[in-house]
């Protein structure tokens, strides 16, 4: 979650957004969740652009790099472009072991394909969640979703990306 917890359930927000009850006791920091994140995972982040990235959980684990001196390298997967703080940083710190699907940044056009850089593969869109469900693109290890909003039954109600963020939740470990 984005806020504060003490802040967001001050302001209703909590409430307001998830009104499955349940879930409302398995909120965490973004340091929290950024801490589920090991070494060689895939990563998977069903967004549009830079308009909905979850980008407190990303920053976290550039931070847990960046000032903690860890070593993470991650497969991403992403159905557009990230946000270009996102690549600029994971490439800085060299978390970017993988990628998939289109990019626009300079900083991973640096390293694509380069001996120690970046994996590349550009699937089509497409075929991305097929590839998924059958284990093409390996072991999906975590699923990174913007959403805005949890209904009364439990469903998550994605911002953008509809198509693609079931198939990453179905398909994370």
């Amino acid at each position: 979650y984005n806020r504060d917890k003490s802040e967001a359930a001050a302001m209703g927000i909590i409430e307001e957004r998830i009104k499955y009850a349940p879930f409302r006791e398995r909120i965490v920091s973004a340091e929290q969740a950024a801490q589920v994140i090991k070494d060689g995972m895939t990563v998977a982040i069903p967004d549009f652009g830079s308009y909905t990235n979850p980008m407190a959980i990303v920053d976290a684990i550039t931070r847990r790099v960046r000032d903690g001196g860890e070593t993470l390298r991650l497969g991403l997967i992403k159905t557009a472009n990230a946000n270009e703080r996102l690549e600029q940083d994971w490439c800085r710190y060299g978390i970017l072991k993988r990628r998939m699907i289109f990019f626009g940044s300079p900083a991973v056009r640096r390293l694509v394909n380069t001996p120690g850089g970046i994996e590349f593969q550009d699937p089509h869109l497409s075929a991305v969640p097929d590839m998924l469900r059958h284990g093409q693109l390996g072991k999906l290890d975590v699923a990174i979703v913007s959403c805005g909003g949890v209904t009364e039954e439990g469903k998550l109600l994605p911002l953008f990306d509809q198509g693609y963020t079931p198939v990453a939740l179905e398909c994370a470990e």
